[in-house]
């Protein structure tokens, strides 16, 4: 791993030619993901171990365009980083490109660095007390910087999403019930000693900051992903972009599937018309002032292919969500358990329960693909007024903070859905040259794990 003489000077921190600082200033993404995406709504899928083939398999034999595939990226593989590239993370890379999909690698290692410094508790307070262990962020920034590294030797596009659920719990589940100031949330960022982030704000901010400023550093192509926990199943977004609003500047929102369905009901039933305003809101809230679009990741298979895609001659569903900022949607496709042809997995929980005999509704694995095959024949154009469509300019609108609150959309069951509560468990991307001299400076479900690339939640 690259080392670089760092010294900090004036409140920057000065690596060779390259000035990251720790201070706030008004800055733009780098990147574009709607360009990324193209001109109309995408789908992507899981691609874990002995998945690898099916999604080019899909794409090849079935004309299901998956435009993104996506993989964990934990701690465990980080004991032999070379093997672990070697094996995993460079085959998944050109297994993307080979089918000319962006790969998404999901950082996630908070929780799993913290039970390794033996932290316990619930998963909130085990990442709580990982964030204010200088050692242990010290090992995170270093993966951190192996992963912007072997990203930048692959090549773009690449995007690296940052930590589901961890930023959830900062807002959530860390002694404050919505907690909007990243900047009470105690980080060990110049506290971890790593000679790349000193002169960050040990909190939650410098993090965000400290993060973009390494991406830029090592991987400027890289697209960084902020996962927008949305643990209160669609209210008080004010919360969320709040929070990131004093992140620095990411590429992309990230999210969960949101909590459309009617308490007890089955996956193939409609949908409830006040869960998803109350969660379209809550869509268009953060990503207008985020100024970024938003992709939903982790889909269970069954529910949202059948609801947004299920008729390719009605995508009104799916035209509500683009048009309130989603520029993709992820399937989570694992093929775990007694399941031998993976054509054949459901989903977890009561995401698998199986329609009755003649509902159209499927759920399989097979059905989602097939699904995908026939939009991609006639995708989702850009609905007028969404952060894709071309005519919208981008940045960061006044902020709707509408008021929506109440225990009836909290989501405490602990259902994989990445929600918690309070009850139950849990520099901008500023990277500034030193020209002559730094003077000149003028300045962001169900526990289950999948081999490496598992995640449990």
């Amino acid at each position: 791993m690259l080392r670089w003489l760092t010294a900090t000077v004036l409140g920057l921190t000065v690596i060779g030619s390259t000035v990251l600082t720790a201070t706030t200033a008004a800055a733009a993404p780098r990147h574009d993901l709607c360009a990324d995406v193209g001109d109309s709504f995408a789908f992507g899928v899981s691609s874990y171990g002995d998945l690898r083939d099916w999604a080019p398999t899909a794409n090849e034999t079935h004309g299901a365009d998956f435009r993104f595939i996506y993989v964990y990226i934990l701690n465990g593989g980080m004991n032999d980083p070379d093997n672990f590239s070697e094996w995993y993370v460079t085959p998944f890379i050109q297994t993307a490109k080979a089918m000319d999909a962006v790969p998404v690698l999901t950082f996630y290692q908070l929780l799993d660095l913290g039970i390794e410094a033996g932290y316990s508790g619930s998963e909130a307070a085990i990442v709580q007390s990982a964030l204010a262990d200088g050692s242990v962020m010290r090992s995170y920034f270093d993966n951190f910087v192996w992963l912007l590294q072997l990203a930048h030797e692959l090549g773009p596009p690449i995007i690296i999403h940052v930590e589901p659920d961890s930023w959830g719990f900062m807002m959530w589940a860390m002694g404050v019930e919505g907690n909007d100031d990243p900047t009470s949330v105690n980080v060990a960022v110049t506290g971890s000693g790593h000679p790349d982030v000193i002169g960050f704000a040990n909190d939650a901010a410098g993090l965000g900051h400290a993060l973009v400023a390494l991406r830029e550093r090592y991987a400027p192509e890289v697209r960084l992903g902020w996962h927008a926990s949305n643990f209160r199943v669609g209210t008080r977004p004010d919360v969320v972009t709040s929070f990131y609003a004093q992140l620095g500047d990411w590429d992309l929102l990230v999210g969960e599937h949101p909590h459309v369905e009617d308490e007890g009901a089955s996956w193939w039933e409609p949908w409830v018309e006040d869960r998803l305003e109350v969660n379209l809101t809550w869509l268009s809230t953060v990503t207008s002032a985020a100024g970024v679009p938003l992709m939903f990741w982790q889909e269970p298979i069954g529910g949202p292919d059948y609801h947004l895609i299920g008729d390719p001659n009605d995508l009104s569903m799916l035209d509500r969500f683009a048009a309130a900022g989603a520029v993709g949607l992820l399937f989570d496709h694992q093929k775990y358990g007694d399941v031998e042809n993976p054509d054949d997995f459901r989903s977890y929980g009561t995401f698998g329960e199986v329609p009755p005999d003649g509902h159209p509704a499927g759920g399989t694995a097979a059905d989602m693909r097939d699904r995908v095959a026939a939009y991609s024949q006639a995708p989702l154009s850009w609905p007028s007024g969404s952060v894709c469509d071309t005519g919208v300019e981008t940045g960061t609108p006044e902020i709707n903070q509408p008021g929506a609150t109440g225990a009836d959309y909290r989501d405490d069951s602990g259902c994989g859905c990445h929600a918690v509560s309070t009850e139950s468990r849990g520099a901008s991307w500023l990277w500034v040259l030193a020209a002559a001299a730094v003077a000149t400076v003028r300045r962001r479900q169900p526990s289950r794990s999948r081999d490496l690339g598992g995640h449990g939640s």
